[in-house]
């Protein structure tokens, strides 16, 4: 997905060059439906945007009965485009109106994503220079997969949950209201409706509610809370060789999943033995991780 994102942008760039105002960027309305799914529309998104920016601004309802679809679908779809910066609003005689951004100011959603990539890439590589330098030694390669929007953080939390083992971490740190919304919401209700036989959850005493960590703990989880979290994003360990992060960036999400394939995972081990001494000792390790 990474390399769609740089071609995209390596391609507004030379049409801007080339094409002042980048008028003849799409030169057909299935060139840029194809551009549309490769920077990570899904579903009826692509349909939506084609109606809107023909018809202009307009009510959700005006576009959904253009397309012949559900006015509540339309306009939970033209919402998300909003909050992706894809379109924006407007209030006419009580009544909302939307617009999409035009197809030139797509370079600048591009450019959000390849900012958000390397945030990500930041990240991991702090996370990475954590482990202890005695352990490096022993680390193997990876596999890894990324995940792009709220459906692919959904499939990350689908293989997470799908884990016998589950250790699940819950900074605090610089949260949208958004990116709570997806943890809460999405997540951390799936994991009460289908928790992993083995689950610990360590969380920063502002990260769950009362009530959330009641339910959590009918279920079977053992929660660790705690005042400092010595992590600065969230991240899951699943089974003995997979880890997860998530991140998020001006209400953009992404994740990314890294299998180890070898016989010691020392990132793995690493984090793991930083929880277990946080949880009162390495019992904790011996418990969650084998």
């Amino acid at each position: 997905m990474r390399i769609n994102f740089l071609s995209f942008s390596l391609i507004c760039r030379v049409s801007q060059r080339s094409f002042p105002g980048m008028v003849y960027l799409f030169s057909t309305p299935m060139e840029l439906r194809a551009v549309l799914k490769h920077i990570g529309f899904q579903g009826k998104e692509v349909d939506i945007y084609m109606t809107a920016l023909r018809l202009g601004m307009q009510p959700a309802s005006v576009i959904a009965e253009k397309l012949g679809l559900n006015r509540v679908t339309t306009y939970s779809t033209l919402k998300k485009l909003v909050e992706r910066g894809l379109a924006h609003t407007s209030m006419r005689s009580n009544m909302q109106y939307f617009a999409v951004e035009t197809p030139q100011n797509l370079m600048k959603y591009v450019e959000r994503k390849e900012e958000e990539w390397h945030m990500l890439r930041g990240k991991l590589r702090r996370a990475l220079e954590e482990v202890d330098t005695q352990e490096t030694a022993y680390l193997t390669p990876l596999r890894a997969a990324t995940y792009h929007g709220i459906e692919g953080c959904k499939t990350l939390f689908s293989e997470a949950l799908s884990a016998q083992k589950l250790v699940l971490v819950l900074s605090d740190q610089g949260k949208s209201d958004s990116y709570r919304s997806l943890w809460l919401e999405v997540f951390l209700a799936s994991l009460e409706r289908s928790m992993p036989p083995s689950t610990h959850i360590f969380a920063t005493k502002t990260s769950l509610s009362a009530a959330q960590i009641e339910r959590l703990e009918e279920r079977g989880a053992e929660v660790y809370l705690l005042d400092n979290m010595p992590f600065a994003m969230d991240l899951m360990l699943c089974d003995d060789s997979k880890t997860a992060f998530i991140a998020e960036n001006q209400g953009l999400f992404s994740g990314a999943l890294l299998e180890h394939i070898g016989p010691k995972d020392a990132m793995h081990d690493f984090i793991s033995r930083t929880l277990s001494s946080l949880a009162g000792g390495f019992n904790f390790l011996a418990k969650a991780t084998t």
